[in-house]
């Protein structure tokens, strides 16, 4: 074959792959795995579908995972749309990386904001929630002596970046200290608006808290702060594909996530929304490019790379629509109540996640076992013996967090808690 052929080949397949939402390999991926139980009202409890779920995953066996609050798996057909993108910039890396794959990237951020309401100009596609909040930390224009302000149970590398910025340019770093469960989240909003004071120009605050799980008033904390000079970014890590996500409604001018937790996208895939009228003042990671000025993909800028990570987004995507948001929420709630209904009169345990209200909690939930320190201290129990991996955290005293995710069936989280049960007679 003439090389001239070749490549045309494969620029060709490359354009096919991505010329619209919903075509190409990401239309075979779909007929790959298509969920044939989505007629009629599915109940969540509907083990035949959820079991049509798990098999879209390629999961090791004898591995029971219950730490998605990490990193989730990623369905075989996200993975293969992955490794087409990755196969064509291989073969073809002048043309492709410098022009094609840019332009199938627009489909992944016309993809990504119709799933999240809000605009495509306000999308940009980074690697990781931290990325995301870090880039916003280090682009603000803030003058010396501004009061930042933060919780005790925000994530700790942005906060760390946080007191490192303010050192550099003397801004003071204030922690509102809160404890899990939350309870009353008027109580919290009382807390939050006795800190705010004159000088205060930026507010870090967690949509759902990393360690325990549970959502934050978010919306509310930007409604009371509304028509302040106050600028608000809001840490969703655990937000999108977990929560149905309407980024117009939050009332905030930064949010970031991380799409390679509960979207089930490539691991390595983030976005950072910056509200329209802050992306002139907020300052890029590097250097800006002269007439980007007001552009969102100015933060985008990380040197030459394959990008075949976002451009699988869409396929991640399309199986939480094929699912449903609010069905796969349900499911998610649906499973953390399974698991933590069977331990939480064992003698012992502490819960650490609100979960009385519905809409304060997802997949993630944690607990604490006071009398039981070696328990928790050597992690032998779950994750050297019985192959079960959760989180276990040592902030304000060690505890453990657990994370099922769509893919997790009933009869795992019976193994899950008749260890626990073992354990703790």
């Amino acid at each position: 074959m003439k090389r001239r052929n070749f490549v045309s080949g494969v620029l060709k397949s490359a354009v096919l792959a991505g010329t619209a939402y919903g075509g190409g390999l990401f239309a075979e991926s779909r007929s790959a795995h298509s969920l044939s139980i989505l007629e009629g009202d599915l109940k969540i409890s509907d083990e035949e579908f959820w079991e049509q779920v798990r098999n879209l995953y390629d999961l090791p066996p004898g591995l029971l995972y219950l730490n998605n609050g990490g990193c989730s798996a990623t369905p075989a057909s996200v993975f293969r749309a992955e490794t087409h993108y990755r196969e064509t910039a291989r073969v073809a890396p002048s043309f492709y990386l410098w022009r094609s794959q840019y332009q199938e990237r627009e489909l992944a951020r016309v993809a990504l904001a119709d799933f999240l309401s809000c605009s495509q100009e306000e999308i940009a596609l980074l690697r990781s929630t931290t990325e995301a909040l870090i880039t916003v930390i280090q682009g603000l224009d803030l003058p010396e002596g501004s009061e930042i302000l933060t919780t005790s149970m925000d994530y700790p590398t942005v906060v760390h970046s946080l007191q490192m910025y303010a050192k550099r340019r003397g801004w003071k770093l204030r922690t509102i200290d809160l404890q899990g469960p939350l309870g009353d989240q008027q109580a919290i909003l009382q807390r939050i608006r006795e800190r705010i004071s004159p000088e205060t120009r930026f507010m870090l605050i967690s949509d759902v808290l990393y360690g325990t799980g549970e959502r934050m008033p978010v919306r509310q904390i930007c409604q009371m702060i509304a028509g302040t000079d106050i600028l608000v970014a809001v840490d969703g890590a655990h937000t999108v594909g977990q929560f149905p996500v309407n980024l117009e409604e939050y009332g905030c001018h930064f949010f970031a996530s991380s799409l390679h937790k509960w979207l089930s996208a490539p691991i390595g895939t983030g976005l950072l929304w910056v509200k329209k009228s802050q992306i002139r003042s907020l300052w890029p990671m590097y250097g800006p490019v002269e007439g980007e000025e007001d552009n969102i993909r100015k933060f985008e800028h990380l040197g030459t790379r394959p990008i075949a990570s976002d451009l699988a987004i869409r396929s991640a995507i399309d199986l939480t629509l094929q699912i449903g948001t609010e069905r796969k929420l349900a499911r998610l709630q649906y499973l953390t109540r399974y698991w933590w209904d069977q331990i939480c009169d064992l003698n012992g345990i502490e819960p650490m996640t609100h979960l009385e209200s519905r809409d304060r909690y997802g997949a993630i939930a944690a607990f604490r076992c006071p009398q039981r320190k070696d328990l928790l201290l050597d992690h032998w129990l779950l994750q050297k013996k019985r192959q079960i991996i959760t989180r276990m955290r040592d902030e304000k005293g060690i505890y453990f967090r657990v994370s099922p995710h769509i893919y997790t069936l009933p009869r795992d989280l019976d193994i899950f808690v008749k260890s626990v049960k073992e354990y703790l007679s």
